[in-house]
């Protein structure tokens, strides 16, 4: 698949006109259409990064002691896996994601840690959207399927993650910087017939 680069903010409508009170952003579900690819550039953790991290969140003596590591089965001191997720969310983030309408993640497909990541490895950082759906109940969201990955400065997979994320659809009335007042109008009625009586915007019914 061809490297795709970030396309240009569409104008966005004042504040007051965005559904839910959600800020104006540079990414929205339309974005993302499968087989969109990011390439994220490169990130390393240090040898006292990984131990602070695993201190804190895995404290396994592999990823906290240098000297008892090199009698584990890693021969030596090497990351915790979530370490290396945090690595990869922090690539994403840096990226894109941060830039994004996110509305958050009900989770993921897989995750899989394909080789250990050791003090000062390069690790490089790719996402690949797979697939891109349209809520038929919230119609200003819906659901993408984004697979995650690192790979060593050889090329060799590290770790791979189908990341589930959902984004807020382009508001209506972003297309036209000048939209006319009785299109804002609208669009606003619009939003606000999303949401119910009860506060919910599904009525209590299932998504």
């Amino acid at each position: 698949m061809p490297q795709t680069q970030p396309s240009p903010a569409a104008p966005t409508p004042p504040l007051d006109a965005l559904p839910h009170g959600r800020l104006p952003r540079d990414f929205y579900l339309e974005d993302f259409p499968p087989g969109r690819r990011f390439e994220l550039g490169s990130i390393v953790a240090s040898e006292q990064e990984i131990i602070d991290f695993a201190s804190d969140f895995d404290p396994q003596t592999f990823h906290t002691d240098p000297q008892l590591a090199v009698h584990s089965g890693f021969q030596g001191l090497v990351a915790s896996g979530w370490h290396t997720a945090g690595l990869c969310t922090r690539l994403v983030c840096a990226a894109f994601l941060a830039k994004t309408d996110c509305l958050g993640s009900p989770g993921v497909r897989s995750i899989r840690w394909l080789q250990p990541v050791r003090p000062g490895m390069e690790l490089v950082g790719s996402v690949e959207v797979l697939e891109q759906n349209f809520s038929r109940t919230k119609p200003d969201r819906g659901l993408t399927v984004q697979r995650w990955e690192l790979r060593d400065t050889r090329g060799e997979p590290v770790f791979e993650c189908d990341m589930m994320i959902v984004f807020g659809r382009r508001p209506t009335s972003a297309a036209s910087p000048t939209a006319p007042a009785a299109a804002l109008d609208d669009w606003r009625r619009q939003a606000q017939s999303l949401w119910f009586g009860d506060g919910s915007c599904t009525g209590g019914k299932p998504e």
